[in-house]
């Protein structure tokens, strides 16, 4: 095993053992933050069905975005999300990364308002 894999091994083991970033939440969002406005425009639309990583076939880091119940339990019950700590959620830290293989979605970085509008729900405690 190579010391990259270990060490995302290690990571991943640790749940919210993370390393937490900064995140601004007093922005101007795309659109009421709920889960359901979250998964279906856009965990589901840009990642899940119509996206290449996080749908049925691909389920890149074993994450599917095609049913909204089992999308929140892999985000919210597995630790993904953690309920208002935006910086310290995972889903929320890929989606500002703007360095290499964690920028999702890839290529194609989400504009800040829709950003915001994922930052604000897990923020306000990432309800169902």
């Amino acid at each position: 095993m190579r010391f990259g894999a270990l060490v995302f091994l290690l990571v991943a083991a640790c749940g919210n053992d993370v390393e937490c970033i900064e995140v601004e939440t007093n922005c101007e969002r795309l659109y009421e933050p709920t889960f359901d406005n979250v998964f279906t425009q856009t965990l589901e639309a840009k990642c899940g069905i119509a996206g290449p990583c996080h749908n049925a076939q691909a389920a890149r880091g074993g994450v599917v975005y095609v049913d909204a119940d089992e999308a929140y339990e892999l985000l919210v019950d597995d630790g993904r999300v953690v309920p208002g700590d935006p910086g310290c959620s995972l889903l929320v830290q890929r989606v500002e990364s703007t360095r290499g293989t964690f920028v999702m979605p890839p290529g194609n970085m989400l504009s800040e308002q829709e950003r915001c509008s994922i930052r604000q729900w897990v923020e306000n405690g990432a309800q169902r």
